[in-house]
């Protein structure tokens, strides 16, 4: 029996057919793989304790009025606004066993810190972020402010020879290379006229 060849759609198609729906699996994988891994790093990070934002203001708030700098109101000779004071009252090998854990899980009235006197308690919350820290080895990072001032170095590769002239201080450096990455160039330079009239105009 002789069929006619039209009826069939060529080869080629039907490779193209049984390949689209392989094709769109795989992609799906992919995709799929991605939100996993974005998840999972999101997790990781929602699990970390920062120390700038969490751990020093619960400490700050709560502990430097008795623990701080000021010698002459600190007690017990302790100090919690540096690592080396910190360090006295934590225990990196048990860290469940630290001093600081004890103190501020404590149910009586005379161990208890803050002392119910200072009107100063620490919530569940917070009590949890010190403990998540403590077992992460307490890591400390001193103020911004304190970071000794470095200066970046000047991103002259990203500048294209021709606009060189056109920086004359290091910030012209700066801006000249945000503009190459983004397909800009700098403006010529304006006469006094032009000059006068922006200065009037603003």
């Amino acid at each position: 029996m002789n069929c006619p060849t039209d009826s069939f759609p060529p080869a080629s198609q039907s490779h193209d057919r049984l390949r689209a729906p392989r094709i769109t699996w795989v992609i799906r994988l992919i995709l799929v793989a991605c939100l996993a891994v974005s998840l999972h790093r999101a997790t990781c990070r929602a699990d970390e304790v920062n120390f700038a934002q969490q751990i020093r203001p619960i400490l700050s708030d709560n502990c430097f009025t008795c623990h701080g700098p000021d010698a002459e109101n600190r007690a017990a000779d302790l100090r919690l606004d540096t690592a080396d004071g910190v360090q006295t009252v934590i225990s990196l090998d048990s860290p469940d066993t630290s001093e600081l854990l004890r103190r501020i899980n404590s149910a009586d009235p005379d161990e208890v810190m803050p002392p119910p006197a200072s009107q100063h308690q620490l919530s569940e919350p917070q009590k949890q972020l010190l403990a998540k820290w403590v077992a992460a080895g307490a890591p400390w990072a001193s103020h911004w402010s304190f970071d000794p001032l470095r200066s970046p170095p000047l991103p002259l590769s990203n500048i294209p020879l021709g606009w060189r002239n056109w920086s004359r201080n290091t910030i012209d450096t700066f801006v000249s290379a945000r503009l190459a990455e983004s397909s800009l160039r700098p403006s010529d330079e304006a006469d006094r006229n032009t000059l006068i009239r922006r200065l009037y105009l603003d």
